[in-house]
């Protein structure tokens, strides 16, 4: 028995263009995109992302019947693919950007960690500073030690919290790029 099932993204639209582009926002429209002022797709793909498996999707798109007859399907499809095209590309390049400054805050990050070592070290060895009181010595080695590994702390953030949803947009673009769609009318 198959656990996973068939997730259907439905997404009702007046226009075309909403479906890339965000409308003007009116919220006693019929349609949602427009209530909210928000481009249906990118939407559509935040909300159903909370849902599960994007394994199996389908998108369906409801047009006015009268939007169906005046412009072809294959328009549809093609202008569908060139917008999710454009987010992976997007995306690719956001990804390069991020892990090239990821490398260098860590590269940064760890040379403060090693010179804050070297520095506890330095103070904590006695024939160097033979003079200074032990609580200080203690309260100088205590304090660079903690300086020095939460330094570490927006590069690991970064690493954790936002390299996943990067990571996870291009992977929904990918399988919504090969997903049938379903164009019907409203």
């Amino acid at each position: 028995m198959n656990s996973q099932k068939n997730q259907n993204i439905t997404i009702k639209i007046h226009d075309l263009k909403n479906l890339f582009i965000a409308p003007k926002q009116n919220p006693l429209s019929n349609y949602e995109c427009i209530r909210s002022g928000e481009a249906a797709l990118p939407r559509a793909i935040r909300f159903h992302d909370v849902m599960g498996t994007w394994d199996h999707v389908k998108l369906i798109i409801q047009l006015p019947y009268n939007k169906i007859e005046s412009m072809k399907v294959d328009t549809i499809h093609d202008s569908l693919h060139q917008y999710l095209k454009g987010l992976l590309e997007e995306n690719q390049f956001n990804l390069f950007i991020f892990r090239r400054n990821a490398i260098r805050i860590f590269r940064n990050a760890f040379l403060f960690l090693a010179f804050c070592m070297a520095l506890i070290t330095i103070i904590g060895n006695e024939t160097f500073l033979p003079n200074m009181p032990p609580f200080l010595r203690t309260v100088l080695v205590e304090g660079f030690t903690v300086v020095g590994w939460v330094v570490l702390w927006r590069p690991l953030e970064l690493v954790l919290n936002e390299l996943g949803p990067m990571k996870r947009k291009k992977m929904i673009c990918q399988k919504l790029l090969v997903a049938p769609i379903v164009i019907v009318p409203a």
